[in-house]
C-alpha cells in the first residue's frame, strides 16, 4: 500500500508540474505575442511617418522643378535635349 501511495503522490505531482508548466508556457506566450503586437504597431507607425515625410519631400522637388522649368524655359530644353542625347549614345547599338 505503501508503495500504492507513492505512486499516486508522484502521479499527483507530475500532474501538478505540468499544469504549472503549461501555465507557464501561456503567460510566456501571450507575453511574446504581446511584444511582438507593440513592436509591429511601432514599425507601422515608423513607416507611415516615414511615408508621410517622402511624400512631403516628393511635392517639395516637384513644385521646386516646376517653378524651375516655368522660369526657365529654354534651359530646361537644352538639359532635356542633353539628356536625350546621352541616353541615345548610351542605348545605340555598338556594331
Amino acid at each position: 500500500m505503501a508503495q500504492s501511495t507513492t505512486a499516486q503522490n508522484t502521479r499527483e505531482a507530475a500532474a501538478k508540474a505540468k499544469a504549472k508548466a503549461e501555465k507557464t508556457t501561456e503567460k510566456m506566450t501571450d507575453r511574446v505575442k504581446t511584444q511582438v503586437e507593440d513592436g509591429l504597431d511601432t514599425a507601422q507607425r515608423a513607416v507611415e511617418r516615414a511615408a508621410d515625410q517622402a511624400g512631403t519631400e516628393l511635392r517639395k522637388a516637384s513644385e521646386t522643378s516646376s517653378n524651375f522649368v516655368r522660369e526657365n524655359p529654354g534651359l530646361a530644353m537644352a538639359g532635356a535635349l542633353g539628356m536625350g542625347v546621352l541616353i541615345g549614345l548610351a542605348l545605340r547599338s555598338r556594331d
